[in-house]
């Protein structure tokens, strides 16, 4: 135990040089979800509520998402997501059909 202080002073020491090397890396940037395509899980699509799945080759996401009327998905529908509301943390979606025309 009375080895750890001294070796953890030593470590930091010795890795000070080391610290600008770190300091450029950056996390990588998310992809964009615009234009994907997802499923609607909850029974319509609002422009208040609404949910949908979306298979991103992993566990898949579950996002919340909103429509305009006259555009009201229900569950089961495939849309395609137009666009991002950071505030309501939503995207704007319409039905892949209607994408489609």
């Amino acid at each position: 135990m009375g080895a750890a202080i001294p070796a953890v002073a030593l470590t930091s020491v010795l890795l000070r040089p080391l610290r600008p090397l770190f300091a450029h890396l950056d996390p990588p940037e998310a992809r964009s979800l615009i234009g994907r395509v997802g499923q609607v899980t909850t029974p319509q699509v609002t422009a208040r509520s609404g949910m949908a799945a979306l298979d991103d080759g992993g566990a898949g996401l579950l996002l919340q998402v909103r429509s305009q009327p006259p555009d009201e998905p229900v569950r089961g529908d495939r849309v395609v997501l137009l666009g991002y509301d950071p505030a309501d943390n939503s995207y704007l979606v319409i039905s892949e059909d209607r994408f489609n025309v």
